[in-house]
């Protein structure tokens, strides 16, 4: 089995059937909501990283955890939960090498986002 995908046509997919008459827009929501707290709260994360502040990792991985959850991005789901495991355990170890592939995952999110906005764009009505 490979990695999760970066966003989930399921999950959009459903998001798009709650939209009712205007889909696009409710991603278009969700995906600012999403891109507006992405910025802070991997900072957060990667501060508690350093200062090895296990609860608080737990606590801000959870966080990006549910939010990545609800908008289909598995892969940053997928990572912030095993950081988040981890850090409950106090195993500490591997959180900076996770952290660095948050941002990568994150980064490929992000254009996909972009990518899925444009392409609802050029739609039309």
């Amino acid at each position: 089995m490979g990695d999760p995908p970066t966003l989930d046509s399921q999950t959009l997919r459903s998001l798009r059937e709650l939209g009712g008459e205007t889909p696009d827009l409710l991603i278009a929501e969700l995906f600012a909501l999403f891109r507006s707290t992405l910025d802070s709260q991997v900072q957060a994360l990667r501060q508690s990283v350093a200062a090895v502040s296990t609860e608080v990792v737990a606590a801000a991985a959870h966080t990006i955890k549910g939010s990545a959850a609800s908008i289909g991005a598995l892969e940053v789901a997928s990572i912030c939960a095993r950081m988040e495991t981890a850090a409950r355990a106090g195993m500490v170890r591997d959180l900076p090498a996770d952290l660095v592939l948050l941002q990568r995952a994150s980064e490929r999110l992000l254009r996909r986002m972009a990518e899925i906005e444009s392409e609802s764009k050029g739609a039309g009505p």
